[in-house]
């Protein structure tokens, strides 16, 4: 965990490069926003991923997933890319809860 200084934002801003399959370090209804950047991609089984997302996001917090579906290879063509399609993200984010998704 690296901790951006609290006096540039209003709001303590925290990184984390743990796997976010499982934050046990982070409490239910815990955090406002989850930022997630060219990543979405690798999170396998997604559902799980999102699901402990869900947990730890405060009611009405945001996920932010930045994306480049226009360059990512076709859906099988590559083992390693194993969420590449939108449809399929939102679908998944939607059954866990998620809104305006």
């Amino acid at each position: 965990q690296n901790e951006i200084p609290k006096n540039m934002f209003p709001t303590p801003i925290e990184v984390h490069d743990t796997d976010c399959k499982s934050m046990t370090f982070l409490e239910d209804n815990s955090v406002d926003t989850i930022f997630g950047f060219n990543l979405v991609y690798f999170l396998h089984p997604l559902e799980e991923y999102i699901s402990e997302i869900k947990r730890v996001l405060k009611p009405g917090g945001k996920l932010v997933f930045g994306c480049k579906f226009g360059s990512l290879p076709k859906k099988g063509a590559c083992e390693v890319f194993v969420n590449v399609d939108r449809r399929e993200i939102c679908m998944v984010m939607e059954k866990a809860g998620f809104v305006d998704v």
